[in-house]
Parts: structure tokens; C-alpha cells; sequence
């Protein structure tokens, strides 16, 4: 069951925890992005993971379709890192 971790101007930031594992899910309203929305969303993130970090949890995944080359993309912008492929998507892993 996801859950809202945080709201922001762009969309809400949601966690799931799958087997133990917390992953983030970031359901946005813009479609396009300026370089001034990317910088504000990185410092968003920023407070958001300390915050995770603070509760004693020491990774973050994401889990993305392979298809959705956009979200694909800025995975690493935001720190995370593929970890592991099936057919259909990329989990992504970001230590803490």
C-alpha cells in the first residue's frame, strides 16, 4: 500500500515498502521540466531523503518501466543507480 511522504509543488511523493524494501514513487502534475524546477526538485529531495535517513532507513529504490525513457533518466540525476532488470522494468537503488 503506498503511502504520501511528502507533498510538493510539482506533485506528492509516495512510499511503498515491498519485502522490506522502501521504494518511492513521485506522481508529478508538470510534463515539462525547466532547469530551475530540476535544481528546486533536488533540494525537495534532498530534505526528504535525510528525512527517510533520520528514521533509521538506509536505502531508497524506485521501480521503472522500461518504456518511460523520461523517468528512466532522471533516476540518476536524483542519485539513484540501476540495480535490477527484468523484462519490463529497472529497479533502481540509492544508498542512504
Amino acid at each position: 500500500m503506498k503511502f504520501p511522504l511528502t507533498q510538493t509543488p510539482y506533485g506528492v511523493v509516495l512510499g511503498e515498502v515491498i519485502e522490506g524494501d522502501l521504494f518511492l514513487h513521485f506522481c508529478y502534475k508538470k510534463q515539462k521540466f525547466s532547469k530551475k524546477d530540476y535544481m528546486t526538485m533536488l533540494d525537495l529531495w534532498s530534505v526528504l531523503l535525510s528525512g527517510i535517513k533520520d528514521t533509521g532507513i538506509t536505502e531508497v529504490f524506485s521501480l521503472i518501466a522500461k518504456g518511460d525513457k523520461k523517468v528512466n533518466k532522471f533516476q540518476p540525476m536524483f542519485g539513484l543507480a540501476p540495480y535490477k532488470e527484468t523484462e519490463q522494468a529497472v529497479v533502481y537503488r540509492m544508498e542512504l
